[in-house]
């Protein structure tokens, strides 16, 4: 080997070794970087009865989500001197659980607590180890029972045995299966409330809550003092009822496999044994359902169908129920599935504008370029609201107004949109003001205005005088008088004349208006209302 090259072997050598070195130094740096970033909680888990260290027992630190759920962020187990330490934490605020597998001890949250709505928040900063958050576990409590098959009394074999908290959710290890003999036996409870569910996995027998129970709220608590056992909490099951139908395209009518079709309880809840899937030619069958009322929702799990629900509905609250007798069977509960998009539709209206002295039917015109208009709905003057089937007629003296909108397949609603005009009554010729305008209802003390029409003459002119009267003992009672003003209103030959006022006393009353033309005082007619 020459020199030269020999030189240059030997830089490469050594360039290759500082690049090794720096690797190493860059990995370490990065490791203590993160280290010092992330938290840790430490902590010892005791028998509260003896003060014996417990080996073996989960611990899971809990963090919520956005939408309020909560899911573990890590988890550890106690050593054989009852410690433990779950790193790699994020800054932020956590609960923490402690479950014994075995189901010995009863579950607990800490500090002390039952239920995660009680449990104690942990709070770490970057990098901060926070120690003692201990735990003294109690003996478990326990409810046993047996299932059996309500026709005929025996037992039923690999029945799910769940025991709910207070607010509904479960714990995986809160349940258990009956046996061949339907004993079953659900440990690891802490003291405290629980409601039971009894589900079958192969969808023969249908769901039921203790006791004989259709639904969670209906459901009888069983409360349960620490290591306490209740026995006897038996089920008799029923068989299932079932509800089948198809899933097809809306647009080519082509049937939907793998559509996920859910039996959703009156609530909006929903059992996990409560659904099913369509095959290839669109057929689903959701058994496991005891007797009772259900809505369905069709969900495509990939997101190009939008989501459905019974009959043929895009929201929860306008989905038909479906009612199931013991071990019925409803078909034909079919789907017809549009695209997901995410446009509103657009509704226009032909109403007119301003003051007119006659009404108007007014048409709306929805349009959706996407899955296409399911329904337009609207609300008259404030009042409920209805389906759009045609023109609406709007001839009410005083002010109309029209608030619509339309929804899609899709489910995607359109904001409100407002129209409006007033029908004022054509006042008489020799200068009687027309009968005013109120609403029919006001509060006392509340500001409300009041207007009415007289012929054309110089706006603010000849003042028209409001006259109000309140009925008292048997008759009426001038109680207050305003002056309003009168103004131009466009495309008519009259005017308006209007004021704002507001009276002190609930009861009914009355206003009429009162205008002098030339050396006489014309009357209008009255209108009567209600102050409350």
């Amino acid at each position: 080997m020459s020199p030269f090259l020999h030189r240059h072997s030997k830089w490469g050598i050594a360039i290759g070794s500082l690049i090794v070195a720096l690797l190493f130094v860059l990995a370490a740096t990065v490791a203590l970087a993160q280290s010092a970033s992330t938290a840790k909680i430490a902590g010892h888990v005791t028998d509260r009865a003896t003060g014996d260290s417990l080996i073996g027992v989960s611990v899971d630190v809990l963090v919520a989500g956005r939408t309020g759920e909560w899911s573990s962020a890590g988890q550890g187990v106690t050593d054989a001197s009852g410690y433990y330490d779950v790193g790699e934490l994020a800054a932020g605020t956590y609960k923490v659980l402690f479950q014994d597998g075995s189901g010995y001890y009863g579950l607990q949250y800490y500090k002390g607590k039952t239920t995660l709505a009680s449990a104690n928040s942990v709070t770490l900063g970057a990098g901060t180890m926070r120690t003692g958050i201990d735990a003294a576990l109690v003996e478990a409590s326990h409810i046993t029972g047996m299932v059996t098959d309500k026709a005929t009394g025996d037992p039923i074999e690999g029945i799910d045995v769940a025991a709910l908290l207070p607010d509904g959710s479960m714990l995986s290890s809160l349940h258990a299966f009956t046996d061949s003999s339907g004993y079953y036996d659900v440990g690891g409870l802490a003291g405290g409330t629980y409601k039971l569910l009894f589900q079958d996995g192969s969808g023969y027998y249908g769901a039921q809550y203790y006791k004989g129970k259709a639904s969670f709220a209906s459901a009888l608590p069983m409360t349960l003092r620490a290591g306490a056992l209740k026995e006897g909490v038996d089920a008799s099951l029923v068989e299932a009822a079932h509800i089948t139908g198809r899933v097809t395209d809306k647009v080519t009518g082509d049937p939907i496999a793998d559509i996920g079709v859910q039996a959703l309880l009156p609530d909006g809840s929903m059992l996990s044994s409560q659904h099913a899937f369509t095959d290839a030619s669109g057929y689903y069958d959701v058994g496991g359902l005891a007797a009772g009322s259900y809505r369905l929702a069709f969900d495509d799990a990939s997101g190009y169908y939008a989501r459905q629900y019974s009959a043929r509905k895009p929201v929860l609250a306008l989905a038909d129920r479906v009612t199931l007798g013991a071990g019925a069977n409803v078909d034909a509960v079919n789907a017809t599935l549009v695209q997901a998009e995410t446009e509103a539709p657009i509704t226009s209206d032909d109403a007119p504008t301003g003051w007119l002295t006659d009404g108007a039917n007014v048409t709306l015109t929805p349009a959706d370029a996407g899955s296409g208009v399911f329904a337009t709905y609207y609300k008259l003057n404030g009042g409920a609201v209805r389906t759009y089937t045609g023109p609406i007629a709007m001839f009410d003296q005083g002010a109309n107004t029209l608030e619509y909108w339309s929804m899609d397949w899709a489910g995607n609603v359109e904001v409100a949109h407002k129209a409006g005009f007033v029908v004022v009554a054509t006042p008489a010729a020799n200068g009687t003001p027309s009968t005013p305008f109120t609403p029919s209802s006001v509060r006392h003390g509340a500001s409300f205005v009041t207007f009415g029409t007289i012929v054309r003459h110089v706006p603010g002119s000849s003042a028209v005088t409001l006259q109000f009267s309140r009925y008292e003992h048997g008759h009426w009672v001038l109680r207050k008088s305003t002056t309003a003003t009168a103004s131009d209103i466009d495309g008519l030959a009259f005017s308006k004349y209007s004021d704002s006022t507001s009276l002190p006393y609930a009861g009914q009353w009355r206003v009429r208006a009162m205008h002098k033309a030339g050396s006489r005082y014309q009357y209008s007619g009255s209108r009567t209302f209600t102050v409350s």
